[in-house]
C-alpha cells in the first residue's frame, strides 16, 4: 500500500510518470490524453469524452457532475466460464453494490505518465488481473488506442469471452437538448469487415438540414492481428429493454455477436460493442485485446489505422513513440531543484500549455461551458510558455494573432479553428479592458528572447466586423460579403505594421477613461466575474498596465532608432491619438473628458472609412508623445489609488463601480475590500519598490491569506448588491474560485511580483505553498497539474489542465527564480534561489532553447549560502570565464555578450555561474 491512501507518488523515473492506488476512492479525477486534433480524457473508472471538436462527440458529453451518475464509459467485460462477469473497468452494477457495502476487494491501481495512462484491476474472486491501458497517438491520427492484457493469477486454466463496449454519440453537444431523439433517427450502421461503424447521414438543425461525412468506429484486434468475432452497434440489441451499459444483456448472457458485414440500418441509439473469440489462459498467462475508437470524415483512415495499430506490437510501438513524443516536448524546458518530486511536477506544468492549446477552455469535464473556441487572452498568454520553449516557431502564431486587432484598439474574441481565423465570442461585442495589454507582452517577450525587432515593422491585416467603437457602435453598411478582413475605402485589404496594430490597443485604452481618469472596464477585465460594470466600472491594474506597455514599447523604438530608424509609419487617421506631436492640438491628461472627446475623434475618422494612406512619425516625438501618456498614468495611479484600512495596511484599490464608487478599502459591513489582482499586477511591472512591495505584503498575509497558506483572490466583500452593480463574482459561494477561493494564475503572479522586488523569500514561500498544495494529491484530489483554483474550504482542486496558471508558472520560474532575463537578444542572468533549492551536490539547473540552441544553465552554491548573503562569483559560457566588466555593480546579475553566444560549437550551450559570499 502506498503512503498516500488516496494520494499518487511519482515513480523512480525521470519521465514524470505517477503511480496511485485506490483510485475510485476520489471523485472527479481526469487525465487529458490528445493530439493536436483528437480530444479525450479518461477516469479512474475509465470514463469520459472522445471528440473533434463541439459538433463530433464520439462519445455522450459530459461536465464533472454527470461523471458520478452516468452509467457508460470504455468497458471491457470478461464472462467467464464457471465463475461469471468481470468488469475490467469496474463499471459494473455488481461493483458499484460491492463498493457500497464495503465488499470490494478488487486492487485497484492507476500507471500514468504524460499522454498515457494505464488502469489495472486484479480480482481474487475471479482469479484475473486486467491492464488496460489507454492513448492518443502523437501523431494526427484522430483515433484513441486501448489495450486489455488479461493475466490468468489463479491456479487453475480459465476460459472466457471478451467484451468491449462504449456507448456511440456521434453528433454535437447541441443535440444533448435540442433534437436528441430525432438526431438519433439520422444514425446508420455501416456495414464493413472491421468493426462497428456509425455514420450519421444528417446533421439535423430546424435552420438548415445537410448530408454529414462523418463516421465514428470502434474496432477490435487480438494481439495477433485477428479481428473480433463480430458486435453490437444497436443499443438495446447489447444492453438490453431492461439492461445498462453497468449490465448489458449481451454480456451476462454470453450472446453470439452481429457480423460486422451484416450491420444494417438503423435509426437507433448506438454502441460500440465487439465480441473476441473464446479463449483460455493457463495460470501466469496473459492475453491483449485492441480497441481502436476514433472519428473521421474520410472512410479510408479507417483502414489505415487497422493497418497502423491493429496487433500488440504495433500498438505498443505507437505507445513507445507517444511517450518518447511528449517526453521530448516537455524537456524543452527542465529544471533541477533538490526536490526531485518538484522537478517531475513542472514536466506537467509544461504540458499544460499545449493543452489549452488543443483544448480550448472547454471539452475537460470541470469546463463546462463554451463551445471549445479558445479566447483571446488565453491565445497570447498561453504563448509565454511555448515562446520560452521554443521561440522562432512561434513567430507566426504571434502574426496569425494579430489578425484578430482592430483599428477602434479592440479585438476579436474567439479564435477560430484554423490560424489566424477570429470572431466574436457569443456574436456579442463585448469588449474586456485587459485584451489589448497582451498582444504587446508577449510579443515582447519573443522580442527579447529571439533579438527580432524587426518582427515591429511587419505587416499583417486588422480584424473587421459590424461592431464598431468597441462595441458602442454599429457599422450599418458591413455585411458578410465585406468579409472580416478590413479594408480600404478602394476595397482592398489594408495591412499595417505590428507596431501599428500594438500601438492603436495601448493608446485607445489610455484615452478611454471613466470620470476617475482610469481604464474603463467594459465587460471585464483579467477578472472576467467583474462584468456588470460595464458603463462606469474602472480598472486600475490595466491603467498602470498600459502603462508599463507604454514605457515598454519606448524601450522598442529605441532599438529601433539604434538600428537606423529614424521613422515610423502609421495610418493617418490615428494621428489625433499622439496628441503631442508638432501640429496636433494637446490634451490635458487631468481632463477625463478631454481624453473621451479625443477618443470620440478618432472613432469619427474610422466611422468614414480609412484611406490606407500613412504618415511618417519620428521616433524621438513618438517616444517623448509616450513617455507623456505613460508617466501620467502611473502618477495617477499612484497617487490616488494607494489606499490605507486607517490601520496601517496599504494597498492598491482595484476596481470602480457602475455607481462610480470605489470598490477598495472600509465596507459598509466594517470589513476591508481588497483584491489580490492589483498588487499582484503593480509588482509584476515594476511600478513599485522594494519598501511598497513589503508594505503590500504586509496588508495581503493580513487579508488574503487562508489557512492552508494560499492567498485567495479577492476578501469577502459581504455584499450581494455588489452583483449588480459590479460583476458575478460576488454570488459565488465565498472561498470558492474567484471570490474567496485561491485563483491560481493570480497567486503565481503575485509571486512573480514579489520576486520582481527581491522580496525573494516571501516570493519562494508562494511558490512552495502553491505547489505543495498541488502535490499533496491526498489533499487536493487531482492529478499532477496546476489547476485553476483551490478552494479555502478543503483545499481541493479543481478546473485542472486548462488555466494560464501553468504558463505563468513556468515564465516565473525561468525569468525570475533562475533570473534568465533575455533583452532583445541580450541575455542576462539574475539568480534569486534560496538555500533549500539547492540539493546535495549544491547545485541549481534549468535546460531551456536560446537563440536557437538548447542552452543549459548550472548554478553552484558551494557555501550553501542563502538569499542576501550571497553574489555571483565567477560565470562561464562553455568554459570560457565572462569578463569582469559584464557583471553588474553589486555582481547581482551578469550579462553573456552575444559574441559568446555566437561561438558556441557545441551541441548544447553551458553557463556555469558560482556563488559567493558577499
Amino acid at each position: 500500500m502506498s503512503k498516500y491512501q488516496y494520494g499518487w507518488e511519482f515513480t523512480d523515473k525521470n519521465d514524470a510518470s505517477f503511480t496511485m492506488l485506490n483510485p475510485v476512492k476520489n471523485s472527479r479525477m481526469y487525465l487529458p490524453l490528445c493530439n493536436n486534433r483528437l480530444k479525450s480524457y479518461v477516469t479512474p473508472e475509465m470514463k469520459g469524452d472522445i471528440l473533434l471538436n463541439y459538433d463530433k462527440y464520439l462519445t455522450i458529453p459530459k461536465s464533472t457532475e454527470d461523471l458520478h451518475h452516468c452509467k457508460d464509459g470504455r468497458s471491457f467485460w470478461l464472462n467467464i466460464s464457471g465463475k461469471g462477469v468481470f468488469s475490467c473497468s469496474g463499471n459494473s452494477a455488481e461493483n458499484n453494490l460491492k463498493a457500497a457495502l464495503g465488499q470490494d476487494n478488487e486492487e485497484v491501481r492507476i500507471d500514468a505518465g504524460i499522454g498515457w495512462i494505464r488502469i489495472s484491476r486484479t480480482s481474487p474472486e475471479y482469479s484475473v488481473k486486467a491492464e488496460n491501458t489507454i492513448f492518443v497517438p502523437s501523431n494526427d491520427d484522430t483515433a484513441e488506442l486501448v489495450r486489455l492484457t488479461v493475466t490468468n493469477i489463479g491456479g487453475e486454466p480459465i476460459s472466457f469471452d471478451t467484451f468491449y463496449a462504449v456507448a456511440l454519440y456521434g453528433r454535437s453537444t447541441s443535440n444533448l437538448r435540442d433534437h436528441r431523439d430525432v438526431s438519433t433517427l439520422c444514425n446508420r450502421l455501416v456495414p464493413n469487415p472491421y468493426g462497428v461503424i456509425l455514420h450519421p447521414i444528417m446533421i439535423h438543425d430546424e435552420k438548415k438540414a445537410y448530408q454529414n461525412k462523418t463516421r465514428y468506429c470502434v474496432l477490435g484486434y487480438d494481439q495477433d492481428g485477428k479481428r473480433a468475432a463480430g458486435g453490437w452497434g444497436r443499443m438495446y440489441d447489447f444492453i438490453g429493454e431492461n439492461g445498462s451499459m453497468e449490465a448489458p444483456e449481451a454480456v451476462y448472457l454470453n450472446k453470439s455477436p452481429v457480423r460486422f458485414e451484416d450491420m444494417d440500418t438503423t435509426g437507433e441509439e448506438a454502441v460500440g460493442a465487439v465480441k473476441f473469440e473464446t479463449f483460455m489462459l493457463r495460470p501466469g498467462e496473459s492475453r491483449s485485446f485492441i480497441i481502436i475508437q476514433g472519428i473521421t470524415d474520410d472512410p479510408e483512415d479507417i483502414e489505415k489505422w487497422v493497418a497502423r495499430y491493429g496487433c500488440l506490437k504495433k500498438y505498443d510501438d505507437s505507445l513507445e513513440e507517444t511517450k518518447q513524443f511528449w517526453q521530448s516536448y516537455v524537456n524543452n524546458v527542465e529544471f533541477c531543484f533538490a526536490d526531485t518530486k518538484l522537478n517531475k511536477f513542472l514536466k506537467w506544468v509544461n504540458f499544460q500549455p499545449f493543452l489549452r492549446k488543443v483544448y480550448g477552455s472547454s471539452y475537460l469535464p470541470d469546463f463546462g461551458y463554451g463551445t471549445g473556441k479558445r479566447y483571446w487572452r488565453e491565445l497570447w498568454q498561453d504563448l509565454l510558455a511555448i515562446i520560452i520553449a521554443d521561440p522562432y516557431s512561434a513567430k507566426q502564431d504571434i502574426m496569425n494573432n494579430y489578425n484578430g486587432v482592430k483599428l477602434d484598439g479592440s479585438n476579436a474574441t474567439l479564435v477560430g479553428d484554423e490560424p489566424g481565423e477570429f470572431a466574436h465570442r457569443s456574436g456579442l461585442g463585448r469588449t474586456w479592458s485587459d485584451h489589448g495589454v497582451w498582444p504587446y507582452f508577449t510579443t515582447r517577450l519573443y522580442m527579447d528572447l529571439t533579438g527580432d525587432i524587426s518582427i515591429l515593422l511587419e505587416k499583417a491585416p486588422y480584424f473587421k466586423d459590424h461592431i464598431t467603437r468597441r462595441g458602442k457602435g454599429t457599422d450599418k453598411t458591413w455585411t458578410p460579403e465585406y468579409g472580416l478582413r478590413q479594408r480600404k475605402n478602394d476595397g482592398e485589404i489594408y495591412y499595417g505594421t505590428v507596431l501599428e496594430h500594438i500601438l492603436v490597443q495601448n493608446l485607445t485604452s489610455f484615452f478611454n477613461v471613466g470620470v476617475h481618469n482610469l481604464t474603463l472596464l467594459e465587460a471585464g477585465d483579467w477578472d472576467d466575474t467583474m462584468d456588470m460594470a460595464r458603463s462606469n466600472g474602472e480598472t486600475v491594474q490595466f491603467t498602470a498596465f498600459y502603462a508599463a506597455n507604454l514605457k515598454g514599447i519606448c524601450e522598442c523604438l529605441q532599438k529601433l532608432k539604434e538600428k537606423g530608424y529614424s521613422h515610423i509609419e502609421v495610418a493617418e487617421e490615428m494621428i489625433p491619438l499622439f496628441d503631442t506631436l508638432p501640429g496636433n492640438d494637446k490634451v490635458d491628461y487631468s481632463d477625463y473628458t478631454q481624453k473621451q472627446g479625443r477618443l470620440r475623434m478618432y472613432y469619427d475618422k474610422l466611422d468614414k472609412g480609412i484611406s490606407g494612406k500613412t504618415v511618417k512619425i519620428s521616433i524621438e516625438e513618438l517616444i517623448n508623445d509616450l513617455t507623456a501618456k505613460a508617466d501620467f498614468a502611473f502618477d495617477l495611479v499612484n497617487s490616488q489609488e494607494y489606499i490605507t484600512d486607517g490601520e496601517g495596511y496599504y494597498f492598491y484599490n482595484a476596481y470602480y463601480t457602475e455607481t462610480c464608487e470605489r470598490l477598495g478599502g472600509l465596507n459598509s459591513s466594517g470589513g476591508v475590500n481588497i483584491s489580490l489582482t492589483p498588487q499582484a499586477y503593480l509588482m509584476v511591472l515594476g511600478l513599485t519598490d522594494q519598501k511598497r512591495a513589503a508594505e503590500i505584503h504586509k496588508s495581503v498575509n493580513r487579508y488574503l491569506r487562508n489557512e492552508f497558506g494560499g492567498y485567495i483572490l479577492r476578501s469577502d466583500h459581504g455584499d450581494y448588491g455588489l452583483i449588480d452593480i459590479m460583476g458575478r463574482g460576488f454570488g459565488l459561494a465565498f472561498k470558492t474560485r474567484e471570490n474567496g477561493g485561491q485563483y491560481n494564475h493570480m497567486a503565481v503572479k503575485y509571486m512573480n511580483g514579489l520576486y520582481n522586488n527581491n522580496l525573494v523569500r516571501e516570493g519562494y514561500e508562494v511558490f512552495s505553498t502553491l505547489t505543495g498544495l498541488c502535490m499533496n494529491s491526498e489533499v487536493s484530489r487531482i492529478f499532477p497539474g496546476v489547476p485553476a483554483s483551490i478552494d479555502s474550504k478543503s483545499a481541493r482542486g479543481s478546473y485542472n489542465y486548462l488555466t494560464g496558471s501553468g504558463s505563468w508558472l513556468i515564465f516565473s520560474i525561468i525569468t525570475e527564480i533562475i533570473g534568465i532575463k533575455p533583452k532583445f537578444g541580450e541575455l542576462y542572468i539574475e539568480p534569486k534561489l534560496v538555500r533549500e533549492q539547492f540539493g546535495a551536490d549544491k547545485t541549481v539547473e534549468a535546460c531551456f532553447i536560446y537563440l536557437g540552441k538548447r542552452t543549459k544553465i548550472t548554478i553552484k552554491n558551494e557555501e550553501a549560502l542563502d538569499w542576501g548573503e550571497y553574489r555571483l562569483g565567477q560565470a562561464r559560457f562553455n568554459g570560457v570565464v565572462i569578463c569582469e566588466d559584464n557583471y553588474g555593480e553589486n555582481r547581482e546579475k551578469v550579462r553573456i555578450p552575444t559574441e559568446y553566444l555566437n561561438t558556441g560549437n557545441e551541441e548544447i550551450n553551458h553557463i556555469e555561474i558560482e556563488l559567493v559570499r558577499i
